[in-house]
């Protein structure tokens, strides 16, 4: 036995009856049925409602169902949760607690409080299949609310997690370096095939299969449009369902493409689809550790997919499969080849097989699991301390009693510490405290945050920028920076960013200053849009943002025929405490969100990359004031 219990918490907002409905339910219980001979019981936390009972009666007999019967809120019952797993647990002594993904994991690490304050020894294992954050940040934009909220629930999970299991070696990095956590502290356990030997089947040879999400990151119009340059040569099988269902289903019927779409398949027939396609053909623009396609070279099927993060890491080129740039040509021109060629086909179907085989056999991933549960039952005292409490009375004390008493406290418990370990606690509660001194200096402002008047950087913006200018203001926030190029300077501004509120309160801004004529606004995703005609493009704390940065900037040059940038990043020696916080391994980021905080040496080289050249910069505030050209 590896422990007296496991209790498995679903993702938020994913029920039993969902996996059934989508026909997931067999393949992702098949690991815990078989983890059933090493835990007396099993607690399965579901947000279902009582609909769950039923389905888990009849497959998942191993498992003590916790579910949201009564039909509570959300937030009403994710309280009760705790207490209520606590009670199926008692007379256990050892307990592990693993979330199926990282996105509602902040239940349970309140299971894993409750279990230990009951006097059981529990664990948690944070277990995910790909990093959350990333992908809403891909989704919503990188500096959106739900890309900091997703941030801020995925670093509490890892950090109170007595281990965290990921799919792959570029999600584990990923997580360590995003917040701080030892490399130690993490194992990769892939997801799994599943399905004995089976009979070999007759492949349809004109039959290219795709199953997933039909939404915008899986770029299934790209696979359509691909097709569609095959004429006749091809018939596709679409399954899945999602928002862009009704326009891909009309992009096939314009294109003339022979498009079957099925909404919903059991992962049996699923498997046999795969079994008996020539091709699956994968367009996604960003993945974890893709289950469909290595699902699919399990089954032998020839993947052809784009080469995208996530999927080159499954597929080596040319041996498990074919990647191809994302362009409609290339992945037609791909998909036509195996068509074209059976030798081919099978070449590379047989070599997927027996690799899905040997690296992703559920009998070879059982053991992998089993191992991250021993190890996190043995570093049980990992998860995170109990919350900090203060008197009710220091509300009602003066500013700097207030700052005195936290100090206090503060300076009491980093003494109890051991030196490396009390200098990481008041490291990173610095790093803790800097985006509260944001929050509480905008509301003490009434909603801009001084940095705009103290700092006065839109002076460097505007001494630029001329009368009748066409400036694209990309990322433009709450529109201060824009307003004030049309106010002081006459520009036609356009600012595009991905927050409806963010572009509500810019438009209000602009007519409270009446350069609605001048100062547009528009809700889109920057690294996306094709960006209109203009002369300057602005980046204002944008760039570091942002991942691929030289050929996001290279491209919004070609695209807008601009011929000068202006841009403002933070800089990374801007001060002692921000190369000391990154050798302890703490948070030493001005925002969570930053894929990067600039040397001058690297900025250069990007603008260089981009075919940008400096004409002038200033180094102020810890930041780059750059104004770059065309070359």
């Amino acid at each position: 036995m590896i422990g007296d219990a496991l209790v498995l918490t679903m993702t938020r907002g994913v029920s039993l009856c969902d996996w059934h409905r989508l026909g997931l339910i067999e393949r992702e219980w098949a690991l815990y049925r078989r983890l059933k001979a090493d835990y007396p019981r099993i607690v399965l936390v579901s947000g279902g409602d009582a609909r769950d009972e039923e389905v888990a009666r009849e497959h998942c007999p191993e498992a003590t169902l916790v579910c949201n019967a009564r039909g509570l809120s959300v937030r009403a019952w994710e309280r009760e949760v705790p207490a209520l797993v606590a009670g199926c647990l008692a007379g256990c002594e050892r307990v592990l607690v693993k979330t199926n993904q990282m996105e509602g994991g902040r239940l349970a690490v309140a299971i894993v409080r409750a279990l230990r304050q009951a006097g059981i020894c529990a664990a948690l294992l944070a277990r995910g299949g790909y990093c959350w954050s990333r992908f809403v940040a891909h989704r919503e934009g990188p500096a959106s609310s739900a890309a900091r909220a997703a941030s801020r629930e995925e670093h509490a999970l890892c950090a109170h997690a007595s281990l965290i299991a990921c799919t792959s070696e570029q999600m584990a990095d990923d997580l360590a370096w995003r917040y701080a956590i030892p490399r130690d502290r993490f194992r990769i356990v892939p997801n799994f095939v599943m399905g004995d030997e089976e009979a070999p089947v007759l492949r349809d040879p004109r039959g290219v299969l795709y199953a997933g999400q039909l939404i915008r990151r899986k770029r299934v119009d790209l696979l359509i449009d691909a097709m569609a340059r095959l004429g006749c040569e091809g018939t596709l099988t679409i399954v899945g369902e999602g928002p862009e269902e009704d326009a891909l289903r009309r992009r096939a019927r314009e294109a003339g493409v022979e498009a079957r779409f099925l909404r919903r398949v059991s992962h049996r027939s699923l498997r046999d689809l795969m079994r008996r396609s020539a091709i699956y053909a994968h367009a996604s623009e960003l993945e974890g550790h893709p289950k469909t396609i290595i699902e699919a070279m399990h089954a032998g099927c020839c993947v052809v997919a784009v080469d995208a993060p996530g999927t080159r890491e499954v597929i080596e080129h040319e041996r498990t499969g074919l990647l191809c740039a994302a362009r409609a040509k290339d992945l037609g021109a791909a998909i036509g080849r195996v068509l074209e060629n059976p030798s081919t086909r099978e070449r590379i179907g047989q070599a997927a097989r027996e690799h899905a085989r040997r690296v992703f056999g559920l009998d070879r991933i059982i053991e992998i699991e089993r191992e991250a549960h021993r190890d996190a039952l043995v570093r049980t005292d990992s998860a995170g301390q109990p919350a900090v409490s203060f008197e009710p009375a220091l509300l009602d004390a003066e500013p700097r009693a207030q700052v005195r008493a936290f100090a206090d406290a503060v300076g009491g418990f980093w003494k109890r510490l051991e030196p490396s370990a009390g200098a990481r606690f008041v490291m990173g509660l610095d790093a803790a405290l800097y985006p509260l001194h944001g929050h509480a200096a905008i509301c003490a402002e009434g909603g801009l945050h001084p940095k705009h008047r103290l700092m006065a950087y839109h002076d460097f913006f505007c001494s630029r920028v001329g009368s009748g200018e066409r400036v694209l203001d990309l990322g433009s926030g709450v529109g201060a920076l824009a307003v004030a190029m049309g106010r002081r300077c006459g520009a036609r501004v356009t600012g595009i960013d991905w927050d409806e509120r963010n572009v509500e309160r810019s438009r209000a801004l602009a007519r409270e200053h009446a350069v609605d004529h001048l100062v547009r606004f528009e809700v889109g995703d920057i690294t996306r849009v094709e960006p209109q005609a203009c002369d300057t493009i602005v980046l204002s704390n944008v760039l570091e943002h942002l991942r691929e940065r030289a050929g996001l900037l290279a491209r919004w040059r070609r695209a807008s025929g601009c011929s000068r940038f202006l841009i403002r990043v933070p800089m990374y020696q801007r001060d002692w405490r921000v190369p000391y916080k990154r050798e302890l391994g703490v948070e030493w980021r001005l925002d969570e969100t930053h894929e990067t905080e600039y040397l001058e040496e690297e900025l250069r080289s990007e603008l260089s990359e981009a075919s940008l050249e400096v004409c002038d910069w200033i180094t102020r505030w810890g930041e780059f004031w750059v104004e770059a050209r065309s070359r």
